[in-house]
Order: C-alpha cells, then sequence, then structure tokens
C-alpha cells in the first residue's frame, strides 16, 4: 500500500524520525517543504534514497536550504542505476550553477525521473550547460520547471539547442527569466525542431515583438503546442497579433496572458 509524508517547517533535528518512518512503511512519497532544512540534511536524505528507500518515487523538498551541496549529492542518487525517483522538486533551495550542473549530467543516467522542478533558484550560464548536456541524452523527463533563475540569452542557448533534439519534454515554465528577444529568438527555433513540447510558460522574460514574431515562427511549425502562457511581456500590437495568428493556425493551441504594452525593438 503506498505511503505518504507530507509535513511543513522540518527542523533539522526532526530528519533522522522522519526518514526512519518513512523506511519503515516503505513510504513512496516524502513532502518536507518551507522548513530549515540546510545542505548536510539534504545531502544525507540523498544518501538514504536508494539504500534505505528505493520505493520512494516522489521528493519534495521546496523551500528549504539545500544548496549546492544537497543538490550535489541528490544528483549522485539520481545517477544510480538502482534510483527510481519519479519527481523532485527542489524549487527555492539556493542552488545555482554546481548544483543545477551535477543534477543535469544526471539526466544523462537516469532513466526514472519525469518531473524535475528548480524553479527560484540561482542557476546561470555554467548550470544550464549541464542541464543542456542532461537533456540532450534524456528520454524520460516530461515536466522541468526553470522559473525565476538567472538565465539570460547566453545561458539558454545551450537548452534552446537540447530542448531542439528532446524527444520527451512536455511541459517547460522558463517565466521570469530574462530572456529578452534573442531569447525568444532561440526558442522560436527550438520549436521548429521540437515535436513533444505541449505546455510553455515564458511569463516576464522580457520579451517583445521580434522576440515573439520568431516564437510566433516557432508555433506555426511545430504544430503541436496546447498552451503558451505569455503573460507580463510588452509584446505590442504587431507581436500579438502574430502570436494570435500563429495559435489559431494551430487549432489546438491556447495563448494565454499577452501583455500588448509597447514592444518595438529589444531595448
Amino acid at each position: 500500500m503506498a505511503s505518504e509524508f507530507v509535513k511543513t517547517g522540518v527542523a533539522p533535528e526532526g530528519l533522522e524520525q522522519i526518514m526512519e518512518m518513512a523506511e519503515a512503511q516503505a513510504a513512496d512519497s516524502i513532502s518536507l517543504t518551507n522548513g530549515s532544512l540546510g545542505e548536510a540534511d539534504v545531502a544525507a536524505i540523498a544518501d538514504l534514497l536508494n539504500a534505505r528507500l528505493p520505493s520512494l518515487r516522489r521528493l519534495v523538498l521546496s523551500g528549504n536550504r539545500g544548496d549546492d551541496r544537497g543538490a550535489v549529492q541528490l544528483g549522485s542518487a539520481l545517477s544510480d542505476p538502482e534510483c527510481g525517483l519519479e519527481l523532485l522538486h527542489l524549487g527555492s533551495n539556493g542552488i545555482a550553477d554546481w548544483g543545477a550542473d551535477t543534477l543535469g549530467k544526471a539526466l544523462a543516467a537516469n532513466v526514472s525521473l519525469t518531473s524535475l522542478f528548480l524553479g527560484g533558484n540561482r542557476i546561470d550560464a555554467w548550470g544550464c550547460q549541464g542541464l543542456a548536456e542532461g537533456l540532450s541524452q534524456n528520454s524520460t523527463l516530461t515536466q522541468l520547471d526553470l522559473n525565476s533563475n538567472k538565465i539570460t540569452p547566453q545561458g539558454f542557448e545551450p537548452l534552446a539547442d537540447a530542448l531542439a533534439e528532446n524527444p520527451a519534454i512536455k511541459w517547460l515554465n522558463l517565466s521570469g527569466n530574462c530572456l529578452g528577444d534573442s531569447g525568444g529568438a532561440m526558442l522560436g527555433k527550438a520549436l521548429q525542431q521540437n515535436s513533444s513540447l505541449r505546455f510553455l510558460k515564458v511569463n516576464e522574460c522580457a520579451f517583445r515583438a521580434d522576440g515573439v514574431v520568431a516564437m510566433a515562427a516557432g508555433i506555426r511549425a511545430h504544430g503541436k503546442l496546447e498552451s503558451v502562457m505569455l503573460s507580463r511581456n510588452p509584446v505590442g500590437d504587431h507581436g500579438a497579433a502574430e502570436m494570435a495568428a500563429a495559435c489559431c493556425a494551430t487549432t489546438s493551441c491556447a495563448v494565454l496572458g499577452m501583455d500588448q504594452g509597447s514592444g518595438e525593438g529589444e531595448g
């Protein structure tokens, strides 16, 4: 029978008892959110995953302080052929490039993970490169959340290239990263080659008209997107019209929350 542990505000001193209970009941889901678990605690959880909790399928640690060291240890656990974890949520954990690089490279070896949530961290170019390397070799991850990191066009370029080739990603959240029109162009180009994506969130990505026009061309070529969330981007009248036309041409696609504003140029 499936067993789930859900706790909020967990302190380090209560972690061992929780893990013992989870092990005794062969838990398949653990959610320890918005607590004060630090990098050593997250690293300890990672050490237990495959040895003591082979039944675990969902691990949610959002809102803690795992930082890079915790992410690195979890990456090591994901690389283990015995790992059966399907969902990993590390949102708002202070993870930067070292942790993201290790998690990304673990995707190249992992064959169980389907959902990876890394929103609200500090991932930049180096971390994006590692994630891109993993995605280019992974065929099981279907959901990736990178919202509200520090991803710039430079960092996004390898991710866009990996997205173009990846056969599995269906849901992608890039909201809250300053991608600009050059990032929009990269995303549009990736969409022309990708065939798996169905849901795309790019709210507040500093897209103006040029970036959205490029994305619209990609959506037309892709033909299978079902939802694009594009709010808080000043795309202008021209950008809004091109995106609307692209979604109309793709009968299954809906564009949600488009701010016209002033969209001339990237400036």
